[in-house]
């Protein structure tokens, strides 16, 4: 069952965290998993309501304006990992984005061997690229 996440559901969500940090491209570049910032993150994310959690993932993000159209606000998914209930993740912080007054929801995929298979996911349920993200370690 997907619910909306609170405090009571800190550590499992450092849990996901971890699991999520370790299949990231940062991982691999040397960028050290911070527990507290993501802790001080997430419970800012659950105190907007915008974290949801269920048995085997969760999904959060922020609400944002537009920086061209400030009167425009956007859901950003800042972290998604589904582990077999992605879908329904997705769809519950859809929900969360319109009650809230969102126009949109901006969705990211990690760039690597699941980017293609999230943007079939995506692209079957009306999402289009809207901005490419490029990455250089410098």
């Amino acid at each position: 069952m997907i619910r909306q996440a609170t405090f009571d559901d800190m550590v499992r969500l450092d849990q996901i965290a971890r699991e999520f940090f370790a299949l990231h491209p940062l991982a691999t570049l040397g960028v050290a998993f911070d527990g507290e910032a993501i802790s001080r993150q997430v419970r800012a994310m659950i105190d907007a309501g915008g974290v949801f959690i269920g048995d085997k993932g969760a999904i959060g993000g922020m609400l944002s304006p537009v920086w061209f159209a400030p009167g425009s606000t956007v859901a950003l998914e800042l972290f998604w990992y589904g582990q077999g209930e992605g879908l329904a993740l997705k769809r519950r912080f859809e929900q969360w984005a319109k009650e809230s007054g969102a126009f949109a929801v901006v969705m990211s995929t990690l760039g690597r061997e699941w980017d293609e298979r999230t943007a079939r996911i995506l692209s079957k349920d009306g999402y289009e690229k809207s901005e490419q993200v490029w990455m250089k370690v410098v």
